[in-house]
């Protein structure tokens, strides 16, 4: 059974957001599945429901069936290599929006709009949500990918505070943000799967 993708949407402002993503080969019949990875990367990015007719429910959110992307893909190969069923992506913000630049805009809009950091689900307000999906990972690895975007990196190292830091695998930079799946060149893109399978076997063993 191929990769399929399951996302939970929710309209807190348009356009919509989304707080969590399941990946699995499997097919999902409990609300709480076993996860072997746990994902955290910058925002959802382009993603959006491929068939909201099919539906899972994970951790008592009811996912639809996403249209997967490139960087999707990129945590797929980890988990073919490392023989994972299951992982789950969360992001250091909910808001669905592919590129970059307007990506930083829209933080900084929000900010001073109602919403605040509830965008975030390490923000504060949504410690509990937060801790349940941790909790329900068990001791899965975390990968870390959300990006060498200096302005996030209050943000990333909010999110990084919220784990055991030697639960914590990503390639850094010089500045100790985490490089994402996807960058442009295709050579890069393997060194990012393979570093990232290296550090996996590394621990584990």
């Amino acid at each position: 059974m191929k990769y399929k993708c399951y996302g939970h949407f929710y309209p807190l402002s348009k356009p919509t957001f989304r707080d969590i993503l399941l990946i699995s080969n499997v097919e999902i019949i409990d609300d709480d599945p076993v996860v072997d990875l746990l994902v955290v990367m910058m925002n959802p990015g382009s993603s959006e429901p491929l068939d909201c007719d099919v539906k899972v429910t994970v951790f008592s959110k009811e996912c639809v069936l996403t249209k997967p992307d490139n960087t999707q893909s990129q945590v797929m190969k980890v988990m073919m290599v490392n023989d994972y069923r299951t992982a789950v992506v969360i992001n250091l913000s909910d808001v669905r929006e592919p590129k970059s630049s307007q990506f930083s805009r829209k933080l900084n809009g929000l900010s001073f709009s109602s919403i605040g950091e509830k965008h975030s689900i390490f923000s504060n307000q949504r410690n509990e949500e937060l801790q349940s999906i941790i909790d329900k990972c068990g001791s899965c690895p975390i990968i870390f990918a959300s990006g060498v975007n200096y302005k996030l990196r209050f943000l990333t190292n909010k999110a990084t505070s919220k784990f055991d830091e030697n639960r914590i695998i990503g390639n850094q930079n010089t500045k100790n943000l985490f490089y994402h799946p996807l960058p442009r060149s295709k050579k890069k893109q393997e060194e990012w799967i393979s570093k990232i399978n290296y550090k996996i076997n590394h621990k584990a063993s």
